[in-house]
């Protein structure tokens, strides 16, 4: 399935550039289950094309915190939304327009967009500084 919805936005998915947030994004719009195992049974490839990298030290931190702020993190939302049906929810709907209430409810929302404590807690602060960011645009 995940294979048909590629395909059959082929143009489209070449500016998907998060393809992790991609699979899972689709995943959730289908209703699957996932299981996050604490013992890594996937061994990880970083190369020089990588998008992000792993998630490790301080420039790692701050090259995801730049995304977020520069706005292209929350673009590749919006795409990855609408590659899998679900710009029309309400939760999407909320904060897709970029403006800045739609940040301040996001923000409210990090317990639910991160997995871990320190993400969620800078996701939160992320989401508040867009929000002012915003004011008046």
């Amino acid at each position: 399935m995940i294979k048909k919805c590629i395909c059959e936005n082929w143009e489209r998915m070449q500016t998907v550039t998060l393809h992790d947030w991609f699979c899972y994004a689709y995943a959730r719009s289908q209703g699957y289950h996932w299981y996050i195992d604490l013992q890594s049974t996937m061994l990880y490839r970083q190369h020089e094309d990588n998008q992000v990298g792993v998630n490790s030290g301080f420039s790692a931190f701050f090259y995801r915190f730049n995304k977020i702020i520069d706005g292209s993190g929350i673009k590749q939302s919006v795409l990855i939304a609408q590659l899998v049906g679900m710009e029309n929810e309400v939760f999407v709907q909320r904060w897709s327009n970029y403006n800045s209430y739609g940040f301040l409810r996001l923000a409210f929302f990090a317990n639910e967009c991160r997995r871990k404590k320190q993400d969620k807690f800078l996701f939160f602060f992320a989401c508040l500084f867009l929000a002012v960011l915003r004011i008046g645009k």
